[in-house]
């Protein structure tokens, strides 16, 4: 959970009036329960102290289920620019020189390391001799909140989420004459991030991806 951070992002209100908040709004946070917005494995005092921390650093307290909804749209541009044909380019060139629209738009949410991450599975296709590689269906099946940190610097809030999806693929591979089909179940989870001294005007980008 969060560690407290400096003065430089002072709370919103005393700890004592945070938990009387907290409390007179608990409704809230039996709802986002029923609606499967925390990790199906969370325990249910991560879930309170999360609770506590957003009536503490946000005013208004903080939207969760906005939140999820942009984690999830923001998880299906990903996929859909990484599977698309100009990325697939990016990959297999070798010019330094070069700019693709797919590389420059997932610059433009994620940091560079993420899509270097990226790059390297589609490299490994080219290397497999796969000519392209597209996704044909995304289905996102969960997309719940499943940790909040606050760097060791007190710099940046992190908020990791954690979905579950099912990708459609369609592949085509050097002299096979037919497109091949694959369908995979994967868990993965994003994690973002915006400024700890800006919270009031929240700038999410994607700081890392894992694999589970």
């Amino acid at each position: 959970m969060a560690q407290v951070p400096p003065v430089k992002s002072p709370p919103k209100a005393t700890l004592f009036q945070t938990v009387l908040d907290a409390f007179d709004d608990r409704e809230r946070l039996y709802e986002w329960d029923r609606d499967g917005l925390f990790d199906p494995d969370m325990p249910e005092s991560k879930k309170a102290m999360m609770f506590l921390f957003f009536h503490r650093y946000f005013d208004p307290p903080f939207d969760l289920p906005d939140f999820l909804h942009g984690a999830q749209v923001a998880l299906d541009l990903v996929f859909h620019t990484m599977y698309s044909r100009d990325f697939f380019a990016a990959a297999a060139s070798d010019d330094a020189t070069s700019t693709f629209k797919s590389e420059t738009l997932l610059e433009s949410i994620m940091t560079r390391a993420c899509v270097d991450s990226i790059k390297k599975e589609f490299i490994a296709y080219h290397a497999d001799g796969y000519t392209q590689v597209a996704l044909t269906q995304l289905d996102i099946h969960e997309c719940s909140l499943h940790d909040v940190t606050i760097s060791k610097d007190y710099e940046y809030l992190y908020m990791d989420v954690l979905y579950r999806t099912t990708e459609h693929l369609s592949m085509d591979k050097e002299g096979d004459d037919a497109t091949t089909t694959d369908v995979r179940d994967s868990h993965c989870q994003l994690r973002y991030q915006t400024k700890m001294d800006n919270l009031d005007h929240l700038d999410w980008s994607i700081a890392q991806v894992f694999d589970h």
